[in-house]
């Protein structure tokens, strides 16, 4: 796997913890007026765990990190944090989605624009296809559809990185993937 700049990529996300910042949060008053302290900042940070991994361990870690840089976690002093879990979420997936006619139809149409097979997987990131496939009244959103599918043009180890970029024949490709889709996809259904 290290041979091949994908598969180290793949390697790498799937065998060690990552994380992400996806969300930050403050009060209005920081919104409001120019150089000003907020009453509060909330952030959300989202770690994946291989198998294998106990994610029960992550906060007292993470507390044992930020005491030693001198963090608080008392609620009566100024500037405390407080660290929370917000649930543990596997991969979500549908049933026999490889041999899905979503997915069956997709890698031909793909076939047929890149003149070569894709590689389709799982994509270990965090992104924001849970909003549209799970239902979960706490966070404030509704299931819009179970089958999402994340497709996007150029090198994916790139993406939302300071050198991302797309060639113009791969993004232009990537338009005739989504527009023969979305007319088989309307059809069909």
């Amino acid at each position: 796997l290290s041979k091949n700049k994908d598969s180290k990529e793949l390697h790498d996300t799937i065998c060690n913890i990552t994380y992400a910042i996806i969300k930050i949060k403050s009060s209005s008053k920081a919104i409001d007026a120019k150089n000003v302290t907020p009453d509060y900042c909330e952030s959300t940070i989202d770690f994946r765990f291989p198998s294998g991994y106990e994610k029960d361990a992550i906060i007292p870690a993470l507390e044992k990190y930020l005491k030693k840089r001198g963090f608080s976690f008392d609620s009566s002093s100024e500037g405390y944090i407080e660290l929370e879990d917000k649930g543990s979420f596997g991969a979500s997936l549908w049933d026999d989605w490889e041999s899905s006619k979503y997915i069956t139809t997709l890698s031909e149409i793909m076939t047929s624009i890149y003149k070569k097979k894709p590689f389709i997987g799982l994509f270990t990131a965090g992104t924001d296809a849970e909003y549209y496939r799970e239902k979960d009244v706490e966070k404030g959103f509704p299931k819009y559809c179970e089958k999402v599918v994340l497709l996007g043009a150029g090198d994916y180890t790139l993406a939302h990185s300071p050198d991302e970029f797309v060639e113009l024949e791969d993004f232009i490709n990537i338009i005739k993937v989504y527009t023969l889709f979305a007319n088989w996809f309307l059809t069909e259904e």
